[in-house]
């Protein structure tokens, strides 16, 4: 269309002069009415005040428009997908040895139908932890492995069950030599997760799903590294199960869905029954079309948020 030639033009001609790079979706009419329109829908919160950015930026936080979440997040936008993670801060540089931009690899998550709804922006809502309701994440750029599929002799094929294969991997907010995974953990402006986001990184906590053989549930294995004083250690330590845990599962019943779009999280503590702790929904497919659940973005999700970078 003219409006995506002028753009191009537009872009090329920046790279060619000595004046701020503009990225290729900011000066789109289209993209920036749609995201104008959609901020206009979120009542749920006001845009972010100076300080609170600036304190963010202290904190080596970056703020975020919602309404541009497929940009950022996910990488789609009017000119194709985005895989460059953004320019390190000071605190991923020093701690965390990121000097550079890298490139990012979408997860082959993409390629199994049950989980594909995971490979776009998802919301957690309804939690039984207030700080979680509300926040974004996307498994787009996550590491999966895959359980080996071995023969026998006679020629049947069988499963070889290890428990750390059929398994996908999800860094919360960065770790140390992880390049790519800062970003994709979306969080409303506040004082706690300005101070949480920095621990969490620094101690590397990592979520690790382990899926059932039809990909319908899986259990849920947080890990981190305790000495966060030292953030080169990789995550090895996970809370015992008859402490904590957590699983999750997709009920056909509740919205007939099984493509990895609804997802029911339970906890059990203390080795109680597993109760219900929130719910994960797609709001954003990978390519960047509206999910079954995009209405949840303007009822819930607030106009700005933070991530790591």
């Amino acid at each position: 269309s003219p409006a995506e030639m002028a753009a191009v033009t537009n872009f090329l001609a920046c790279s060619s002069c000595h004046t701020k790079k503009l990225k290729p979706w900011e000066d789109d009419p289209l993209v920036m009415t749609a995201q104008q329109n959609l901020s206009k829908k979120m009542r749920h919160q006001e845009k972010v005040g100076a300080c609170n950015k600036c304190c963010a930026a202290f904190c080596c936080l970056e703020v975020q428009d919602t309404a541009a979440i497929k940009v950022w997040m996910i990488g789609n936008n009017n000119l194709g997908l985005n895989n460059k993670t953004s320019v390190p801060s000071w605190f991923q540089s020093i701690f965390m040895c990121q000097w550079s931009q890298h490139e990012r690899r979408p997860s082959d998550l993409r390629n199994i139908r049950q989980l594909k709804g995971l490979t776009g922006v998802m919301m957690h809502t309804d939690s039984s932890l207030r700080e979680t309701a509300g926040n974004l994440i996307t498994l787009k750029w996550s590491q999966l492995e895959l359980m080996e599929v071995k023969a026998t002799p006679d020629g049947k094929v069988f499963l070889d069950h290890h428990p750390h294969e059929r398994s996908v991997e999800k860094v919360m907010f960065g770790a140390f030599n992880r390049p790519t995974t800062t970003g994709l953990w979306a969080a409303p402006v506040d004082w706690k997760w300005m101070c949480l986001m920095n621990v969490a990184r620094c101690a590397s906590l990592t979520i690790k799903a382990r899926f059932s053989p039809d990909y319908q549930s899986a259990h849920i294995d947080p890990y981190c590294n305790p000495c966060c004083c030292i953030p080169c250690l990789k995550p090895w330590w996970t809370p015992s199960k008859t402490c904590i845990e957590y699983d999750m599962f997709q009920d056909p019943n509740t919205y007939g869905l099984l493509d990895g779009t609804h997802w029911e999280i339970r906890r059990s503590i203390c080795a109680r029954p597993f109760r219900r702790n929130s719910e994960l929904l797609t709001i954003y497919h990978e390519d960047g079309s509206q999910g079954p659940f995009y209405d949840h973005l303007e009822e819930k999700a607030p106009q700005q948020v933070m991530v790591t970078k």
